[in-house]
């Protein structure tokens, strides 16, 4: 084998936060936890293995534990936190013209804040309220679908890691 049944049981709870939280809170069935990761302990020691090695293995890897280990870790602590209030969101259809005057809109944006998240057939900016009514004015009402005040974001910078560390969201979500 070239990995442990343990070892392997501990990796794969390691790199998930809600198996963690359903082991710290003892609401977590061993034996339903077991079978879930069975195939993946199958694959990883490359051989058959047996449900109550598994088992035994989520028991042990309870204790071991600790919220979030490694890399997640390290990913959660490089990361940056922002906050911003008083932010507003306009959502309108998705058009050929509406797209142009986003883009044009766009390049007279220099070091406001304005995201743009374009979707299937809608397109919302969010921006700040002082930028409101600029971004309000150059639609059509009738393209326009929704309008909202007093909005906060939430934004997280994060080492590129994030990317391939599993956990990472939800560490942010339960934190």
């Amino acid at each position: 084998m070239v990995n442990s049944i343990s070892k392997t049981v501990q990796s794969l709870i390691d790199e998930d936060l809600s198996l963690q939280d359903a082991l710290q809170r003892d609401y977590g069935n061993y034996s339903a936890i077991a079978r879930m990761l069975l195939p993946k302990v199958k694959e990883a020691v490359n051989s058959d293995v047996n449900l109550e090695s598994v088992i035994t293995s989520v028991k042990r890897a309870k204790a071991n534990y600790t919220v979030l280990q490694g890399k997640i870790t390290q990913v959660v602590a490089g990361s940056v936190l922002n906050i911003r209030t008083d932010m507003v969101k306009v959502s309108v259809d998705k058009t050929k013209q509406n797209l142009e005057k986003i883009r044009k809109t766009l390049a007279t944006f220099s070091g406001e804040f304005l995201q743009v998240i374009e979707g299937n057939s809608v397109v919302t900016l969010i921006s700040d309220f002082n930028s409101f009514h600029k971004i309000n004015g150059i639609f059509d009402k009738a393209d326009v679908i929704d309008q909202k005040q007093n909005l906060a974001t939430v934004i997280i910078r994060s080492p590129d890691d994030i990317t391939s560390t599993p956990g990472c969201v939800q560490a942010f979500y339960n934190a």
